[in-house]
């Protein structure tokens, strides 16, 4: 799915509780164990479904060459067919190369045919010049989904 060097797994290494907070880790697999993956992580998945409110995560994602840790959400069904056509959501997004920025971005499609396009937009936030990563402390991360608007803060 999307290109990703990851397989997410099931078990304590990738999503676990410590101290009262909720640890998702990205590790590089084991080529015996994942031998079609480079890196391991985890997700969650609700129960319930989403179709508008206001979601605000409390994190701190990790920054470095190679990394691009995300909050996402994407479609309960695959209704209108795999990534993107059925849509995702990242709340944010880093690219680790660039720790002092991160996005919100809304990833869909407008066609069912062979070549369909990904089509996105994105929000952009940077961190004041005297902060140097979002990795450096927890921020939180929010976005307002109404019927036909997202606001990102």
């Amino acid at each position: 799915r999307n290109k990703e060097q990851e397989c997410y797994v099931d078990d304590n290494s990738a999503v676990r509780i410590e101290n009262g907070r909720l640890i998702l880790e990205a590790r590089r697999s084991d080529p015996g164990q994942y031998p079609y993956c480079n890196f391991t992580s985890g997700r969650i998945h609700t129960r319930a479904g989403f179709q508008t409110g206001l979601f605000q995560i409390r994190a701190k994602l990790p920054d470095g060459n190679g990394v691009w840790p995300a909050i996402w959400m994407e479609a309960k069904s695959k209704d209108f067919g795999s990534w993107p056509r059925s849509g995702e959501i990242d709340i944010a997004e880093l690219q680790g190369s660039r720790p002092n920025v991160t996005l919100g971005t809304l990833h869909y499609s407008t066609s069912n045919g062979p070549l369909f396009p990904h089509i996105f937009a994105s929000h952009t936030y940077s961190l004041p010049r005297s902060h140097k990563s979002f990795a450096d402390d927890f921020h939180t991360y929010s976005l307002h989904w109404e019927d036909e608007k997202f606001t990102w803060f």
